[in-house]
């Protein structure tokens, strides 16, 4: 039987996790959530910027993404594998899981749908009551004083379908 203790006081040679200031270990995380906030307000952003502008947003997305991995890489392994020092990786990897898998398109168009569902079905009643006509292209510009239901300045295509607009 040995006479060795365990020493828990840190040394030189193997930092212990409380040597490591709390800041550095909340940055990786906090940058690799950059991905997920481009993938969540994709929608929005290219209806301001525009579709060609996103691929450059998500490259320093990626990028910062890139970074916070290898931040909280080395940050684990200052830490001498132990489990809190793998934290700042476990947030980095579930950032970019949440953004390749969670459905966000189909959530903005579902919020969408539902917010704009009754003054939608207003427009449909007033074309098929004739209250709104379309040009001979079939487009309707919406009045001022209708709610801003389309993404495109307020505009509808209108089809005839079996004499029925």
């Amino acid at each position: 039987m040995s006479d060795r203790t365990f020493d828990a006081t840190p040394d030189a040679a193997h930092p212990a996790d409380s040597t490591i200031p709390i800041w550095p270990r909340v940055i990786p995380p906090v940058l690799a959530s950059s991905i997920v906030l481009i993938r969540a307000f994709e929608g929005p952003i290219v209806d301001v910027v525009t579709v060609f502008l996103i691929f450059p947003i998500y490259l320093v997305s990626v990028l910062l993404v890139a970074i916070s991995f290898v931040w909280s890489f080395v940050l684990w392994r200052r830490s001498d594998w132990s489990l809190a020092g793998g934290l700042p990786m476990l947030g980095v990897m579930a950032c970019v899981v949440v953004a390749w898998t969670v459905p966000f398109t189909n959530l903005w168009l579902d919020v969408d749908f539902r917010l704009h569902r009754n003054a939608r079905e207003q427009i449909v009643r007033s074309v098929a009551e004739g209250a709104l006509r379309p040009d001979p292209r079939g487009v309707i510009q919406l009045p001022k004083s209708s709610p801003r239901v389309s993404k495109n300045g307020n505009m509808i295509l209108a089809e005839e379908h079996d004499g029925k607009m």
